[in-house]
């Protein structure tokens, strides 16, 4: 683990662990599905920084297996028909190509999503509604088509896993043929998977060139609930009317669906209106983290669902965190959830918790495993537990016939079980007397200590 995100997590880090039932939760971690994260940044130079190095490691310790990778060019504003990628604030080539060289190292997919934002700061969706003569559509997806086409190079260049060819641009999409000449035009170039990001609410149901993709994408920031507190059953409860629609949406085009993006900020009130990146409430790391469990409640086991990009993690290692109110689930109890969806999957309730809650407290108590009375061992002695999923430390205590000789703190990761359903084992360096000894392991999260394990005795040789 990067010392970066160590440091983090040590300091600031409270979170909450996803405790699902059984019935809700018992699906297997498909890795046919993307479990993705969108990976962004909005200036040149960045993605190149060891920082981004260290932030992508940390992205990677989640269990996710894909990224969708941001480069963002712009428009002036919503009338004009030229892009230009030249701005410093739209990274550069080599850039993207050392993301890409350093995701497929760490063992990540990549999915370029190449992005058209306006200059005057409105939305990208209302592009092309103003356009008042065939000229100025014919000159805004010629240059559209330069603008993808350079990103198809760069995608088969440099063997990119999958390619979006568009995201949001709700004003142009009623025109079909020219999405299917742009979409023919990118198939001419990159051979590998392609989709288009449809807007929420809307679009998705309105695109009429879905055939020609090998995805149905949905930016899925859909609206919930009214409240401001909600819990996870009415979460659910508003997902009812969307998944209706989404499944009409997969019987009418036989297409897989893949959330090209959805997110939450950390703020009271995000699932009213997950869109509204400016909801400038208190922070409320617990709703955010009840929005992500809630949509893996319900979406992840629908048959047409393929995958999802959570929005979004930050280039920058030190972004994130429970003072945090954006979007990213970077050390907050979202990104905890997302750990147990990718690492754990159907055993997530293995150690028994049955309330569907999202506990937000101490670790339980761990059960040891060897040695035990059965056991008669020699120095140096590896002792073995069970792991507590929610554990971030363990210590270890350890009693032998001239009184204590082990009392240390010992992390997840330096036990072998950080986010994982492994055994956790320590071979502390004190050397034990013979005779009989006795151990046991304490748990601990930033919410506190779990109870002092039932002791385990053994005797030790000499």
């Amino acid at each position: 683990m990067k010392k970066t995100r160590k440091i983090f997590i040590i300091l600031i880090v409270v979170f909450c662990f996803a405790i699902i039932s059984a019935q809700s939760y018992a699906y297997k971690n498909d890795q046919s599905k993307q479990n993705g994260i969108s990976y962004a940044s909005w200036w040149s130079g960045q993605y190149s920084s060891a920082d981004s190095d260290t932030s992508l490691e940390n992205l990677a310790l989640t269990g996710a297996t894909w990224i969708s990778l941001i480069v963002t060019c712009y428009q002036t504003d919503a009338n004009s028909t030229e892009m230009d990628c030249t701005f410093e604030k739209t990274p550069t080539t080599s850039d993207l190509v050392h993301v890409i060289n350093k995701a497929h190292e760490l063992g990540l997919k990549v999915m370029l999503k190449p992005h058209i934002d306006l200059l005057d700061d409105n939305w990208r969706g209302t592009i092309g509604n103003s356009f008042t003569d065939e000229n100025q559509w014919t000159a805004w997806f010629a240059s559209y088509q330069e603008f993808i086409e350079n990103y198809a190079n760069l995608a088969t260049d440099n063997n990119v896993d999958q390619l979006c060819v568009g995201t949001e641009l709700v004003g142009t999409t009623h025109r079909e043929s020219n999405w299917r000449a742009i979409i023919q035009r990118v198939r001419d170039i990159y051979q590998g998977p392609i989709l288009y990001a449809s807007n929420h609410s809307g679009e998705e149901v309105s695109i009429s060139f879905w055939d020609a993709l090998d995805y149905i994408g949905i930016d899925g920031y859909y609206p919930l609930t009214n409240e401001y507190n909600p819990d996870i059953s009415q979460l659910n409860e508003a997902w009812v009317p969307h998944i209706a629609t989404l499944n009409t949406l997969y019987v009418n085009w036989n297409k897989p669906i893949i959330f090209t993006e959805i997110g939450y900020l950390s703020s009271d009130g995000t699932n009213i209106a997950p869109y509204d990146y400016n909801n400038n409430a208190a922070i409320d790391l617990q709703e955010q983290a009840d929005c992500y469990l809630s949509f893996f409640q319900n979406i992840y086991n629908q048959p047409w669902f393929h995958g999802v990009f959570w929005w979004y993690w930050s280039f920058d290692p030190n972004t994130g965190g429970i003072e945090n109110s954006d979007y990213t689930p970077y050390g907050k109890p979202a990104e905890k959830i997302l750990e147990l969806i990718n690492n754990v999957g159907a055993n997530a309730y293995k150690q028994g918790y049955n309330d569907s809650l999202i506990n937000c407290g101490p670790p339980p108590t761990a059960k040891l495993i060897t040695p035990d009375s059965n056991t008669s061992v020699s120095n140096p002695i590896t002792y073995t537990w069970e792991s507590v999923l929610i554990s971030d430390y363990y210590r270890i205590w350890v009693n032998d016939s001239t009184g204590n000789k082990v009392g240390s703190w010992f992390s997840a990761e330096e036990c072998g079980c950080a986010n994982s359903e492994d055994n956790c084992f320590i071979a502390p360096l004190e050397l034990l007397d013979s005779g009989n000894a006795e151990w046991w392991i304490q748990t601990w999260n930033p919410y506190g200590y779990g109870k002092w394990s039932e002791g385990n005795n053994f005797s030790v040789s000499d």
